[in-house]
């Protein structure tokens, strides 16, 4: 007994360190060159980038200068010359023999632009999937999502912390937070565990840690796991001049009143997760893997374990840098998600707590 508890907290360890979606507002360049080729690269228009660099770098330019020095300076075009159609076919190929597959055209461009540097237009993306996949474009259009109205007042005003258990019974507890009014994934972990109280704070003390500040309010279902969590934000909002201070700062809810990180594990299980229920649904029907077995479970979670958290990471990154499409029944913004915590917003809102 000893020895499986041993080896448990050992796999505990496996999450990658590297856990928390990027923030390129936070990190440190070592250049002025590597600051705006890093937010080009992310898709930001160029009034974003001229906003991130003043409120975050501390450098004022106007557009012209921006312009001038991305396009002559570094050389970096939005219209350039289309890839080869053939390395196109290629990596989206390579995407369709993984967890790619469930990937829509758009979401396929977008891994296709910053993974594989390919720089390609979504109508060329949209047709040879339709050559390449058509049981899966044929699939995609016919799911439908029916969305209820959400509001939130501003960035960083409510968190929204859930834990997602499609995976579990392969040994793969995945946990997951989304600011409620511009829904940039704050973190997104799996470990061997999602129900240890101490697992849970850990993520949300590393997530405040690179954010300097804590959010209004966290709302949680009513799990065990999120009592420390609870009592943490309790006492960082404890002098707070709002409603949400002390107590109030944290709401426990059921899952349907959770609304906005229940919609997006629907997209994670579309987009990614999916492929991987398949595959170790297949161990099981071949008599690879037995998910009561203590042995194979911990045999799994050593293989997979750290390329699932690294599957992670890059979907947080893709979902974080998307363009959200208007909705007239939406009240929260539409566009980049980055662009929608504006520097202006988060000093009017005072979302974070510092």
């Amino acid at each position: 007994m000893e020895i499986r508890v041993v080896f448990l907290m050992l796999l505990l360890q496996i999450v990658v360190s590297e856990g928390l979606p990027d923030c390129l507002c936070t990190k440190d360049f070592n250049s002025m060159e590597e600051c705006v080729t890093s937010y080009w690269r992310a898709g930001h228009q160029y009034s974003t980038i001229l906003m991130f660099l003043s409120a975050y770098h501390g450098i004022s330019w106007t557009l012209r200068q921006l312009k001038y020095f991305i396009n002559k300076k570094l050389c970096l075009r939005r219209k350039c010359t289309q890839s080869p159609i053939a390395d196109v076919r290629r990596a989206i190929g390579f995407e369709l023999r993984g967890s790619g597959r469930l990937l829509g055209y758009r979401s396929m461009t977008r891994r296709l632009q910053r993974e594989y540097k390919l720089s390609v237009g979504r109508h060329v993306v949209r047709e040879v999937l339709k050559v390449m996949d058509p049981i899966g474009v044929s699939q995609r259009r016919r799911r439908r999502l029916e969305r209820r109205t959400y509001r939130c007042p501003g960035p960083n005003a409510a968190w929204h912390i859930d834990g997602y258990d499609k995976l579990a019974p392969y040994g793969f507890h995945v946990s997951g937070c989304i600011d409620g009014y511009s829904r940039r994934i704050m973190f997104l972990q799996v470990a061997a565990t999602n129900h240890d109280p101490s697992v849970i704070a850990n993520y949300y003390l590393s997530c405040v840690k690179q954010m300097k500040g804590c959010p209004r309010l966290v709302q949680t279902d009513c799990g065990t796991e999120n009592v420390v969590l609870a009592s943490i934000q309790g006492v960082f909002c404890r002098n707070a001049s709002n409603p949400y201070s002390g107590p109030n700062s944290h709401r426990y809810g059921s899952s349907p009143a959770n609304q906005r990180i229940e919609a997006w594990w629907s997209h994670f299980r579309k987009n990614n997760s999916e492929w991987w229920i398949d595959l170790f649904k297949e161990l099981v029907a071949y008599g690879c893997f037995e998910p009561g077995n203590f042995i194979h479970v911990c045999c799994l979670q050593f293989s997979f374990m750290a390329l699932i958290q690294k599957e992670l990471n890059m979907v947080a990154s893709e979902w974080n840098s998307h363009r959200i499409r208007k909705n007239k029944m939406a009240e929260c913004p539409s566009g980049c998600l980055m662009s929608c915590i504006s520097y202006q917003s988060y000093q009017v809102s005072r979302g974070v707590t510092e």
